[in-house]
């Protein structure tokens, strides 16, 4: 441990948890091979906390929005230009839009096949919304101000990548009366990919 640089030792996760592993490994064999006593064993097995410690706090991505799993893959779906910070209240996280916001979607294994995408929605106040991929309109509607499903079938122009705009040409809302309050004009609550 002593001979370690500094770099091992700096950010979360470090790496030393993982760096230190052989060694641990290594004690553990040399200690029940020469018979230590268990309070050495049970001293080296204190270094279970660091691992726990290391995977208690992940590093995420903050676009990522959802991610999930359909019959033949998985997806992941991040939020591109034109949102507002993500909001969370426990587990439910909605980000708001002031007028067109794009979203990323990958899917695994990369394939062309068509998917049905659902998004959950809801406006600032009642207002006509667009869902696009480029300049092609796939579905456009009223949203209200409680969040509702919708559901559209796209075939991805790229094999795996999909960029959906959600788009609202009404003109947005200020979301209060404080000077820097925010222009609102649709939330973005939930996507699913199948």
């Amino acid at each position: 441990m002593t001979l370690l640089g500094t770099s091992v030792w700096e950010g979360h996760p470090g790496a030393a948890t993982r760096v230190l592993l052989p060694m641990g490994i290594a004690f553990a064999v040399s200690a029940v091979r020469e018979r230590v006593p268990l309070t050495w064993l049970l001293a080296a097995s204190l270094t279970v906390f660091s691992g726990v410690l290391a995977l208690w706090h992940v590093p995420d991505d903050p676009r990522e929005f959802a991610a999930g799993r359909f019959a033949n893959g998985a997806y992941v779906v991040r939020l591109d230009t034109g949102w507002h910070g993500l909001e969370r209240d426990g587990r439910k996280a909605w980000v708001w839009s002031a007028r067109e916001g794009r979203l990323a979607i990958e899917t695994a294994p990369r394939s062309r096949a068509p998917l049905r995408v659902r998004v959950r929605v809801r406006g600032f106040a009642p207002r006509t919304l667009e869902i696009r991929e480029f300049e092609t309109v796939l579905w456009r509607g009223a949203v209200g101000a409680k969040p509702e499903w919708f559901e559209i079938t796209v075939m991805p122009a790229q094999p795996g990548k999909l960029s959906l705009t959600l788009r609202s040409d009404d003109p947005p809302s200020r979301e209060s009366d404080h000077p820097d309050a925010r222009m609102l004009a649709c939330a973005l609550y939930d996507v699913e990919v199948r």
